[in-house]
């Protein structure tokens, strides 16, 4: 991994958003290229239930795995990083409030990012 230049820096968008990937043509239709910088968050390397379109669509994204077996500060630690490595600190995220999902609720909580429940809420 590469870090930025300073170049590349001055044209990170300051809207970004983390998304959990559940509603594929919603991201597609009203936030892929408005405007909004969006940091998919993925479990698995399995894309098998994304459409090709999808696929290719984000393929560029700064996408975060997340690993639900990782202990809780190694996991919160990695997250840190994967935010200052790509230079983008989300301001809202969307996650389903789903008992599996807690940790990664707390963690963003815990980094002051504001977390929604509804995809919806995203451009709110």
């Amino acid at each position: 991994m590469n870090d930025y230049s300073f170049e590349e820096s001055q044209n990170i968008n300051d809207e970004i958003i983390l998304i959990y990937e559940d509603n594929e043509k919603y991201i597609l239709n009203n936030l892929l290229n408005k405007g909004i910088e969006i940091m998919p968050i993925r479990f698995s390397y399995d894309l098998s239930n994304f459409s090709e379109e999808y696929i290719e669509k984000t393929k560029k994204l700064f996408i975060y795995y997340f690993n639900l077996n990782n202990s809780y500060k190694n996991e919160l630690l990695r997250l840190k990083k994967h935010f200052q490595h790509y230079r983008r600190f989300p301001q809202i995220a969307y996650i389903p409030n789903k008992k599996e999902f807690f940790s990664i609720i707390k963690m963003l909580k815990e980094l002051n990012i504001k977390v929604v429940y509804n995809i919806k809420n995203i451009e709110a």
